[in-house]
């Protein structure tokens, strides 16, 4: 039978330590990426998806260092129905829809203790 063995993948810059990532998933950051990004991830072909997964009922959070700005939540099980985000070419509007497994989805809006919301 033969062995398999597991390694972490690591990334250098001039022979330092810049990023690793483990055998479990787990992805440490050694000082400062630089560049035009901290970190770039990119999906490695033409029209693949990439996605970006919390583990179990855990959110996907995106934020600043003043804080979060965006958090992706938890749908529950079973959740077939998302929200949709979608950019637009100049002179035409960004649209944020809807889509999933029902024929026909509603679009909810909900502010923090039934605030009143602006636009």
């Amino acid at each position: 039978m033969a062995r398999v063995q597991t390694v972490d993948l690591i990334f250098q810059s001039n022979g330092s330590n810049i990023l690793q990532v483990s055998n479990t998933g787990g992805i440490t950051t050694y000082g400062n990426i630089t560049g035009n990004s901290a970190l770039a991830v990119a999906a490695g072909g033409t029209n693949q998806n990439l996605a970006l997964q919390a583990f179990r009922h855990g959110a996907v959070n995106v934020g600043t260092g003043n804080g979060t700005g965006f958090s992706v939540l938890d749908p529950g099980t079973g959740a077939s129905n998302y929200v949709t985000v979608k950019g637009a070419t100049s002179g035409s509007a960004p649209v944020i829809g809807t889509a999933g497994g029902d024929t026909n989805i509603n679009f909810s809006f909900d502010s923090k203790r039934h605030r009143a919301m602006s636009g």
